[in-house]
């Protein structure tokens, strides 16, 4: 009985600092001057979260509007106090509570000052999940102005696993299972829908020899206001833009091309182009013809068809209505797709 107390204490000590902390930092957000703040991170390559803990900046990687910071913890100048010594010893526990101050870590932050409505919108919309499919936010720190968000490190992205010729393309099918089941669950309780699912926003880690893979990055995520209790509607006309139409060509839906609101299909859509990859070792287009120009008018799709004629029928048919440029012949839900990768 204690025990169970005990715990849930943990949680909403650790529940309320993430909370509070994303709040006071994403407020502060206003004053600060990325540039400027970039030159002195880079050089120095440390970096003190919560004026105790030191971490190394062990690698800088570049995305289209941001950059995530891999950390290495080299010197902590406080003792953990019981609660911490907990979560340090149990790995189930400091993944239950996202414990942040953990010995590697990754910081994701935006390059410019007009991007930080954006990336408030973001952390607002991913501090609301909590599914094993999905990558968990577990601090947002504010240091020396720059705002970044916590989270953990993984060994690479599902593209990374496509690019070693070993991986069976059934194990990586079965491993996506989980994270197709967090953008069911999103979808069903908040009317969520990614809008860049492709393989480099699938980050994968192996536990007890299994592969897992997890669903990062909520940057452009198309959300009703309405289903988020603590989302605020307010953007700059920076980020309505950077949402309308964004994505990343290869695994954008037909529709997308032309209408600013998307729907669960224009997810599974891009999943379907990222299954087709994973399944064929590449995607369904023609190199000598304009990618927009395929996937506008349709004409990937007999392509995609002579790829998948030597993969499984009941595979390949579900990749194919999946992929169809037509948004009516498209699933309008996750159950057969889960169905199939939980198959594997």
């Amino acid at each position: 009985m204690f025990c169970g107390i005990f715990i849930s204490s943990v949680f909403l000590k650790f529940c309320s600092q993430r909370v509070a902390r994303l709040n006071i930092a994403l407020g502060s957000a206003k004053n600060i001057n990325n540039n400027f703040v970039w030159i002195t991170v880079v050089l120095r390559e440390r970096l003190t979260i919560d004026h105790f803990y030191t971490y190394e900046v062990t690698e800088l990687l570049e995305g289209g509007m941001g950059y995530v910071l891999l950390l290495s913890l080299i010197d902590s100048a406080r003792k953990p106090d019981l609660m911490e010594s907990i979560l340090q010893r149990s790995s189930e526990l400091k993944v239950r509570f996202r414990y942040p101050y953990r010995s590697l870590l990754a910081a994701k932050t935006v390059k410019e000052q007009r991007a930080m409505s954006l990336f408030a919108r973001e952390c607002n919309i991913w501090l609301e999940f909590e599914h094993p499919g999905i990558v968990p936010l577990l601090k947002i720190v504010d240091v020396s102005g720059l705002i970044l968000a916590l989270m953990p490190q993984y060994s690479g992205s599902l593209r990374d696993l496509l690019l070693q010729p070993k991986v069976s393309y059934r194990n990586l099918l079965k491993a996506l299972a989980e994270p197709v089941a967090a953008l069911a669950e999103i979808y069903k309780r908040y009317k969520v829908v990614h809008q860049d699912i492709k393989p480099e926003n699938f980050l994968y880690e192996r536990k007890d020899g299994r592969l897992k893979l997890l669903l990062s990055d909520w940057g452009i995520a198309n959300v009703q206001a309405a289903q988020l209790p603590n989302f605020k509607s307010e953007l700059s006309q920076f980020a309505l833009n950077t949402m309308g139409g964004f994505g990343t060509f290869p695994y954008m839906a037909p529709e997308r091309f032309y209408s600013y609101i998307s729907d669960i299909k224009a997810d599974i859509f891009s999943l379907g182009i990222m299954m087709m990859e994973i399944v064929t070792g590449t995607q369904p287009y023609y190199t000598d013809q304009p990618l927009e120009q395929q996937i506008i008018s349709g004409s990937y799709y007999e392509k995609a068809e002579s790829m998948l004629l030597h993969i499984p029928q009941q595979l390949s048919g579900l990749i194919l209505s999946m992929i169809h440029p037509s948004v009516r012949n498209r699933p309008g839900n996750y159950k057969g797709i889960l169905k199939l990768l939980q198959y594997f």
